[in-house]
């Protein structure tokens, strides 16, 4: 109960903290505060915590091997090679492996949560609750990735051509964040009924071909054909529709609180908003093919910027304390039944310290 307990103590802390209003010091403290937290129980975890994990583990303790040796004989990207290399250059203790990779990956998500969100503690609350904090202790190689593209995020309005390089840097980490391209390719769209028609038809057309589509990353990809068998394609679709209604429940409040246009308006760049409606229809696809859970991740942790941004934005504070309540309440709920649909996806109850006995 760990898990649940942490999720839920943060949440009573930001609704206590919080109650009389925000202010720079209180985010500053309460992040700080409740990262260094979410920081040390994963940094600290035994090797059972994680369904991928020991697969890390493992492939950490052959750091000492020539370089291209591994790279040779891994089906992992060569930039996260590179990266455990140096890694075990130091100590191929796996505690130290476990602390250096949580750090690199929860540090940018504080940034993200630091710079973008209007409402810090329902942030912090939904990357708890919605399960990417469980899924960065075992995705190791995709959070990295998705690590490099949040520390490129403001590159995003300097120049879409430079993030398009922090792109392919995160995919020698991870080739699955080559689909962040669609990011910088998207990025000056506006919200209108034509591309929100226009980006519907494309989702509609992708979930058609989902098959092929993974026919085709598995002859680009080779290391990736095998998730085109078993559970990694069939699954347990039931989870996708539960990800799928919760997606486009924030969508639909998004676009009735007119927050499309209020970006607009104020001239505010469109990401948490376009990678919603990206993680949506990557979600259509993953209906068909439960191998698209983990790509959606790269688009759907914007989601911890978007709802509470949408929510800040509301002006009668009564339908504001509503919505803050249905959305605390949600996430809960969501992160029971996901963990009681596919607890065996991210294995990370029950919780145990490195040093406890196994």
């Amino acid at each position: 109960m760990v898990y649940f307990g942490v999720s839920a103590a943060l949440t009573a802390i930001g609704m206590v903290l919080f109650a009389d209003g925000a202010s720079r010091t209180k985010n500053a403290w309460y992040l700080t505060g409740s990262f260094l937290l979410l920081y040390l129980l994963a940094a600290l975890r035994a090797p059972s915590v994680g369904t991928d994990f020991p697969t890390y583990l493992e492939q950490f303790r052959q750091a000492t091997k020539p370089l291209a040796i591994v790279v040779q004989t891994s089906r992992f990207e060569w930039g996260y090679l590179l990266f455990s290399k140096c890694l075990g250059a130091v100590s191929v203790n796996s505690v130290w492996f476990t602390a250096v990779t949580s750090g690199c990956i929860l540090l940018p998500i504080a940034l993200l949560i630091s710079r973008y969100s209007k409402m810090v503690w329902l942030s912090v609350c939904l990357f708890a609750s919605l399960l990417f904090y469980a899924m960065s202790m075992t995705a190791i190689r995709q959070y990295l990735a998705l690590a490099i593209l949040l520390c490129g995020l403001p590159l995003l309005q300097k120049s879409r051509l430079l993030f398009c390089l922090v792109v392919l840097a995160a995919a020698s980490f991870h080739a699955t964040a080559l689909l962040f391209l669609l990011v910088p390719l998207l990025y000056t769209v506006r919200f209108t009924r034509r591309s929100i028609l226009l980006l519907a038809a494309a989702g509609m057309g992708a979930f058609l071909a989902a098959d092929g589509i993974i026919d085709v990353i598995g002859s680009v990809f080779p290391r990736y054909a095998l998730y085109r068998f078993g559970s990694y394609h069939t699954g347990l679709h039931l989870f996708s529709f539960v990800k799928l209604a919760l997606f486009g429940a924030v969508l639909l409040l998004s676009w009735a609180c007119g927050y499309d246009r209020r970006l607009s308006i104020e001239h505010r760049p469109n990401t948490e908003l376009l990678c919603g409606c990206l993680a949506f229809l990557l979600t259509l696809l993953e209906i068909q093919a439960t191998v698209y859970d983990r790509a959606v991740d790269y688009f759907a942790i914007f989601i911890i910027i978007l709802l509470p941004n949408v929510l800040s934005d509301i002006r009668d504070k009564h339908a504001r304390l509503l919505g803050i309540w249905v959305a605390v309440a949600g996430s809960f709920a969501y992160e029971a039944v996901v963990l009681w649909l596919r607890g065996a996806w991210y294995h990370v109850m029950p919780y145990a310290f490195f040093f406890s006995r196994q």
